[in-house]
This record gives structure tokens, C-alpha cells and sequence, in this order.
């Protein structure tokens, strides 16, 4: 099963309903808004903020293969009125956020679930400051939950691989002046972390 459920026109991919997230991520429609998903995986995001009206929006991962079909949806869908008159509006680069920084500002940037796959927290933090320094008015963090009283922990998956928590004292630790506002899931352990500018 794929991490996101693409399903608009004509192209229909099984996933998990990010849906629900999105609408906490953007709980109105974000018209007018120009949005940078770093780790976009599919492009579900982008392609929902664009069709509820936003001015621009890039995706940007480092895996080749998402980017590929996050291009082919694209093109798939260019022939639909929902994004036909607006395609260079919407696109997508393969493109590694730790070395590379040359995209600009974006009035909403996303970092969601990404933060957890770094295995050093020193990159963790490089990326997460990036992203704020991106966003002209706020930066978007989706991120595990410790499971101790901690600002940061590495926990242990099933599978046995080391993922990164943070919780939302390491980000006020981090930006001390900036309003900040969590989101905790009612699903599982995760939180998402606005910090507006």
C-alpha cells in the first residue's frame, strides 16, 4: 500500500487517507498561498492545496521514484479542469533538502513525517531551520512523539530501525519567540507542530 492515497480524475492510487491530516494542516482552503512540501512523497498535499485554490505549489523529495509518478499524475491530470489552467503552478523536483537550498520563500512550508528518518539530529535540526527560513508565514512539522518526558528521543521501530521523536519542547526550545501551535493526533503518535513567523 502506498504512504498516500492519490485520487483525483482520472488516476486513482491506493494509499492511507491523508486527507483528515490535510484538513489539519490547512483547516481552511489555502487560495492565494504558495506552499513548499519538502519530502512530498506522492504529491498529495501539493495537489490538494492546488486544487482548493493555491497560487503555487512544489514538492520536492529525494527519492527519485515518488517525484517520477508525482510527474505522472501531474501530466494525467493537466487534461482535467482542475489544474489545466494552472499547471506550471504545480510541480514537482527530485532534490536533497540537507545540501541543496536554492528554492526560495513559500508563504506555508511542510515538513511532515520527515524529521524521523534522519539518523542524526544534528541534520534533524538543518532542515527544520531551513524550512523555517523558507516560509514567509509559517512552517509546518509533522513529527513523532517521544514517548518520555524529553524534548528529543530516538525510539526503535518494529522492524528495528531508529527513528527520531520530537516533541513540541524541542521546537519552543528552538524558536523561543515564535507562537507556536501543536496539533496532537487522536490516531497515533504523532503531532503536528505550526510555527507561525
Amino acid at each position: 500500500m502506498e504512504y498516500q492515497k492519490i485520487k483525483f480524475g482520472n488516476v486513482d492510487i491506493e494509499g492511507k487517507d491523508r486527507y483528515p491530516e490535510y484538513r489539519l494542516v490547512f483547516p481552511e482552503k489555502p487560495i492565494d498561498k504558495t506552499i513548499l512540501d519538502v519530502g512530498c512523497n506522492l504529491g498529495f498535499y501539493c495537489f490538494m492545496a492546488h486544487s482548493e485554490g493555491a497560487k503555487r505549489c512544489l514538492g520536492i523529495d529525494n527519492h527519485s521514484a515518488f517525484i517520477m509518478t508525482a510527474n505522472s499524475i501531474k501530466e494525467r491530470l493537466k487534461y482535467y479542469k482542475m489544474i489545466q489552467s494552472a499547471i506550471p503552478a504545480l510541480d514537482f523536483i527530485q532534490t536533497d533538502v540537507l545540501n541543496d537550498y536554492n528554492y526560495g520563500t513559500f508563504d506555508v512550508v511542510l515538513l511532515l513525517y520527515v524529521v524521523h528518518h534522519f539518523t542524526k539530529i544534528e541534520d534533524a535540526e538543518i532542515v527544520i531551520r531551513k524550512c523555517y527560513d523558507m516560509a514567509n508565514e509559517v512552517a509546518i512539522f509533522g513529527v513523532l512523539n517521544p514517548t518520555e518526558s524529553v524534548s528529543f528521543q530516538w525510539l526503535i521501530n518494529r522492524k528495528g530501525n531508529k527513528k527520531l521523536a520530537l516533541a513540541d519542547k524541542y521546537f519552543t526550545d528552538l524558536f523561543p519567540n515564535n507562537k507556536i501551535e501543536v496539533i496532537y493526533s487522536t490516531v497515533d503518535e504523532r503531532s503536528i507542530i505550526k510555527i507561525w513567523k
